[in-house]
């Protein structure tokens, strides 16, 4: 979830809001190709937006997807013991 600092949407081509013509909310759904899978431009609702992209984003390939299974494996180990000591 970002704010657009004005320069976000311009670099995806949508006109940036200003004082006198203010933007409707925006979502957008961005891979980390920094390609848009999913747009609602104005959203209709926050809810349904997110419901949305909730169902996309299981689709999308994990986070972890490419990392070697060395260094996933000791990010869930870190996270498991992590808990653990906070328990």
């Amino acid at each position: 979830l970002l704010h657009d600092d004005r320069a976000l949407a311009a670099g995806y081509g949508i006109e940036a809001a200003t004082e006198e013509s203010p933007q409707a909310p925006a979502l957008f759904l961005v891979d980390r190709q920094q390609e848009i899978l999913w747009m609602a431009n104005p959203v209709p609702s926050v809810e349904d937006g997110l419901e949305e992209i909730a169902k996309l984003s299981r689709g999308l390939p994990k986070s972890t997807v490419n990392y070697p299974r060395r260094a996933t494996n000791f990010l869930v180990d870190w996270w498991v013991h992590r808990k653990a000591s906070r328990a």
